[in-house]
């Protein structure tokens, strides 16, 4: 597959955050199958990790529905690009800048370009752990801003000459190691060293703050050698959820935040190389017959989460300042901007057709639209990145339809699951004899003739080679095994009630015991979560004993909270308001985030009410935040009207009543680990 180094040093871990259409009846249950029985095989974890990462995404989707309204109003503030906005804030080298290697403002006049010195610069300082004062901040994106604007949704990154390569990275989620790792791999950007990057630059990780400033510097630098293509956390309602706003504030402040989303939304869809291959974030599309001529032809700054489940009627009245003048322009707008959705957020399966997408948003397609598109469009590879596989690099797709279709990944160890991160290099000679042929699709078997276009025999021949790195250490495997039993403990917490009732309805003698199948198909049911929920015992309740049957209360009652400086222990009352604020501590974290204006970390007590009552609005009845004043009683230690939401979050510890010994510490502070280097 190409090349395996050890790579960047590892990434820190950190806690995972782990459509329906007229085409479908209905959404398959997808079968584990597994040669290995062992309950800690890292299939059987890995198929773990990735259900519970896109069903976090599906019911984090649902909430950022209601941070686009919110920011709207209370956050992303509408800011003048084409005018000085440094001078709008008072605080001219940022927040917590202090003893730290600094690029000065005068290193990059605001008249001067920004060339490959100035970003390589850029990337020594924070290799350092440096920052960059605000005004050099409002330089690069302003500059980008306009920069981007200039640029069509689609892009052409072409290898003119047997010395010329382009190298496709995929998610980075704010990893700067990671980053870091490739450029020193695949050297600066130049004629002959061409750079694609695909997307989800930010969230997640610790530093997508300097992830993205080093990206658009160098977009700035080498504007004919560097391609940015947008992913789907490029949106203001998902930075909202998943960090960059948080680090974004706790760095420079909402000024700088709103100004990040508004570049966001100029940043192309797709680039394509040598007329052969198209690099897009997610993947493809409800309908057949899309070509590139719609894709150009998409307003993509008229692209948000919010719009992708509009009709088009509310389309139309959601966009005053460029309202279509018809019906049809309506029709064809939002037709256009689904699209848009849809090629940020879907995600390719082992199957012929279509189906819906569980994260919530796009579609899962397989071969038979693969093809169709890429005949109509007359390529013959799409890249996509989008989701975290294993070894960074993965071909979905079987048999005749293997070489279809990638997926990249770049972000190594992403959410402590160990993967490796990889990327791919594109070449017009086989580097070695891991170099892969970009195929014509006549190897396609004659059952899909009936697709219309035909690739031109006139392109010359393609070569990618894959490089990946990190990952199959011992310690990244248990750090699979480990992120993947806190996800499930968390899920339990979550869905504790429910679990129960269901598991009380299938024992009738009320012996607190189900046989093992029926455990297997209530876990199912509840969570929605399709793996061999046997082979998983093992974690959820180390050290039972062999048999058939389950004791369900040993499972629902074996995880607790306990918050440092409050007992809490025996208090039943308080022990739900707890459970219910533990299982929902990243929503809240966000919405705390809106109401600390001063970014100090504390939060008055009708803040911490209204946040907890919004965050209600969005849960199910089971999943309520109750005791609201109760529980705003022992977190308002002093008595002094203010919450702080810091030593709060902090404070969380995860105990396993069994061995009563702490199995990992929740740690997510208000303030970004990034502000603190």
């Amino acid at each position: 597959m190409g090349n395996c180094a050890r790579g960047p040093p590892k990434q820190t871990k950190q806690t995972p955050v782990v459509k329906t259409g007229e085409y479908v009846k209905a959404f398959p249950k997808p079968i584990l199958v597994s040669t290995d029985s062992s309950p800690t095989s890292n299939g059987v974890l890995w198929k773990v990790f990735t259900e519970l990462d896109t069903q976090d995404e599906a019911d984090m989707i649902a909430l950022a529905g209601f941070f686009q309204v919110l920011s709207e109003s209370t956050l992303v503030k509408a800011v003048d690009m084409g005018s000085d906005v440094s001078e709008a804030t008072s605080d001219d080298v940022g927040r917590g800048g202090q003893g730290q290697h600094e690029l000065l403002e005068h290193h990059i006049d605001p008249r001067e370009k920004i060339t490959l010195k100035i970003a390589l610069d850029i990337i020594d300082c924070f290799r350092r752990g440096g920052k960059l004062q605000t005004l050099t901040v409002h330089k690069v994106l302003r500059d980008t801003y306009f920069m981007l604007k200039q640029f069509p949704n689609i892009r052409h990154a072409n290898t003119t000459g047997a010395d010329q390569k382009v190298t496709v990275v995929g998610d980075l989620h704010g990893q700067l190691t990671d980053l870091l790792y490739i450029i020193d791999a695949i050297g600066p950007p130049s004629d002959t060293n061409k750079i694609i990057f695909n997307g989800d630059f930010v969230d997640r990780g610790p530093a997508s703050l300097q992830v993205t400033l080093i990206l658009f510097a160098l977009q700035l630098a080498a504007p004919e050698h560097i391609f940015l293509n947008r992913g789907n956390h490029e949106d203001a309602s998902i930075c909202c959820v998943y960090g960059f706003m948080k680090e974004c504030l706790a760095a420079y402040d909402e000024i700088t935040f709103s100004m990040f989303v508004e570049v966001f939304r100029h940043l192309p869809l797709a680039t394509i190389i040598d007329s052969q291959v198209i690099v897009l974030h997610g993947g493809l599309f409800s309908q057949s017959g899309v070509s590139l001529e719609d894709l150009m032809a998409a307003d993509r700054k008229m692209y948000s989460l919010d719009k992708s489940s509009m009709t088009p009627s509310q389309f139309q009245s959601s966009s005053p300042e460029k309202s279509p003048q018809t019906d049809d322009d309506a029709k064809r707008q939002h037709y256009l901007i689904e699209l848009v959705t849809e090629m940020l957020w879907s995600d390719p399966q082992p199957i012929e057709g279509r189906l819906p997408n569980p994260r919530g948003e796009g579609i899962i397609f397989g071969t038979e639209p693969t093809i169709e598109f890429l005949k109509t469009n007359d390529l013959r590879l799409i890249v996509r990145s989008h989701e975290c596989v294993r070894s960074g690099f993965d071909q979905p797709f079987e048999g005749d339809g293997k070489d279809l279709l990638c997926t990249i990944f770049s972000a190594s160890n992403y959410a402590g699951s160990g993967n490796h991160g990889a990327f791919m290099t594109f070449t017009t000679c086989a580097e070695d004899k891991g170099s892969n042929e970009v195929r014509p699709l006549d190897h396609i078997t004659e059952r899909n003739s009936e697709h219309v276009g035909a690739t031109t025999d006139a392109m010359h021949k393609l070569y990618y080679t894959v490089h990946s790195y990190g990952g199959d250490t011992e310690e990244e495997e248990q750090d699979l095994q480990d992120t993947t039993r806190a996800s499930l403990a968390n899920l339990i917490l979550r869905k504790k009630e429910p679990l129960r009732k269901a598991f009380e309805a299938e024992d009738a003698a009320k012996t607190g015991e189900v046989p093992m199948e029926v455990f297997a198909k209530v876990m199912e049911d509840v969570t929605q979560i399709h793996v061999e929920w046997r082979l998983l015992l093992p974690l959820l309740l180390p050290g039972r004993s062999e048999g058939i049957m389950v004791d369900y209360n040993q499972l629902l009652g074996g995880f607790q909270l306990q918050l440092e400086g409050i007992s809490t222990a025996g208090k039943e009352q308080n022990r739900a308001c707890f459970d219910g604020l533990y299982v929902n501590r990243r929503e809240l974290e966000a919405m705390f985030a809106f109401f600390d204006k001063d970014n100090d970390g504390s939060i008055s007590r009708a803040e911490f009410r209204q946040g907890c009552e919004a965050l209600n609005a969005h849960l199910p009845a089971e999943s309520q935040l109750t005791g609201l004043e109760r529980v705003m009683d022992l977190l308002d230690f002093d008595r002094s009207g203010t919450i702080e939401v810091t030593e709060f979050f902090e404070g969380f510890r995860f105990m396993d009543l069994r061995d009563g010994k702490e199995d990992g510490k929740i740690n997510i502070p208000i303030k970004s680990a990034a502000a603190k280097t």
